[in-house]
C-alpha cells in the first residue's frame, strides 16, 4: 500500500561530515508538525556517516549512498525522489530554528505561491543573514536556499544545473523566477547555519563563477558589469587595503588584474 504523500520533502545532501548530518537529521526530527519525509543522498562517505545514517532506520525515509558528480548531481539524484507537496533542502550542519519551524511555516505553504522564503541565522553570531531585496534579483542571491520552500513539482521541472560547481542554486532560483513561479519572501526565521565553511566560502571562486551566470543571463538588461564591480572594489579594499583613490576609476578589468597580482603576492 502506497503511503500518503507529506506535505514537505527535507532532503539533506551529505558526504563526509558524520556530525554535521546528525546535528541537522536531529533537528528535523525533533519538529513538532510530522507531516514530512526525510530524504538523504549520501555521496559515498568513508568517515562514519554511512554508518550513522544507517543506524537512523525507518527515521531516514529514504537513503541512498552512491558516489555523484558533484553537489547539484547529488541534489537532483534525491530530489527525483521526493513526494511531498513541498521541498527543502537542508545541507549537513544546517539546523532549523526550533521545534516550531514545519508548524509555522506550514501554514504559509497553504496560499497561492510556489516559493517560502524566510530567513537564515548566521550559526557564527546569532544573526539574520541578509541577502538582497527581491527586485534585485539579476544581481545575485535574494533567497537563502536552505531557507527557502519549493513546490516540488516546479522543483522537479527545473533541477539543478550540473554545468555549475557553486552558483547551481542561484541559477535555479533565477530560473523559477523566470518560469513565472509565485513568490512570498517573509522575515520568518527558518534555518541556522555556518557562512564561514564550504566551497561558496572562496570569494573570488564564487565570484567568478557569479560573473559568468550574471553576464549569460542578464548582460544588456541590467547594470550586472556595474554591480560586479561594486563587490569586487569591496573585497578588494577588504582584503588588501589599497590606497584610496586607487580602486576608484578602475573598471571591470582592471579590478581583475589587480587582485590577481594581489593575490600572487600574498599567497602562501
Amino acid at each position: 500500500m502506497n503511503r500518503p504523500a507529506p506535505l514537505i520533502s527535507v532532503i539533506t545532501v551529505v558526504k563526509d561530515d558524520v556530525t554535521g548530518v546528525i546535528a541537522t537529521l536531529s533537528s528535523v526530527f525533533d519538529q513538532t508538525m510530522g507531516d514530512y519525509e526525510v530524504i538523504v543522498q549520501d555521496g559515498a562517505s568513508t568517515d562514519g556517516t554511512t554508518e550513522a545514517l544507517t543506524c537512523f532506520g525507518t527515521w531516514i525515509d529514504d537513503l541512498e549512498t552512491a558516489p555523484d558528480a558533484g553537489i547539484y548531481d547529488a541534489m537532483n539524484r534525491a530530489l527525483a525522489r521526493a513526494r511531498g507537496e513541498w521541498v527543502l533542502f537542508l545541507n549537513a550542519g544546517d539546523t532549523l530554528v526550533d521545534r516550531e519551524v514545519f508548524a509555522r511555516v506550514s501554514e504559509r505553504l497553504l496560499a497561492r505561491i510556489d516559493l517560502f522564503a524566510g530567513q537564515a541565522i548566521r550559526a557564527e553570531d546569532g544573526e539574520v543573514h541578509d541577502y538582497l531585496p527581491p527586485e534585485m534579483y539579476w544581481a545575485g542571491s535574494v533567497n537563502d536556499h536552505q531557507a527557502s520552500f519549493v513546490r516540488r513539482v516546479l522543483a522537479q521541472d527545473l533541477g539543478f544545473d550540473t554545468r555549475w560547481r557553486i552558483v547551481g542554486d542561484l541559477d535555479f532560483f533565477q530560473r523559477l523566477r523566470e518560469s513565472g513561479a509565485r513568490l512570498q519572501f517573509e522575515e520568518i526565521p527558518v534555518v541556522r547555519k555556518p557562512f564561514s565553511t564550504g566551497i561558496s566560502t572562496d570569494f573570488m571562486a564564487r565570484f567568478h563563477e557569479r560573473a559568468a551566470l550574471l553576464f549569460e543571463r542578464y548582460e544588456g538588461v541590467h547594470p550586472v558589469r556595474e554591480q560586479l564591480e561594486r563587490n569586487l572594489r569591496g573585497h578588494l579594499r577588504r582584503t588588501y587595503a589599497p590606497p584610496a583613490d586607487l580602486l576608484r576609476g578602475a573598471g571591470y578589468d582592471q579590478l581583475l588584474a589587480y587582485e590577481r597580482a594581489w593575490s600572487e603576492a600574498c599567497g602562501p
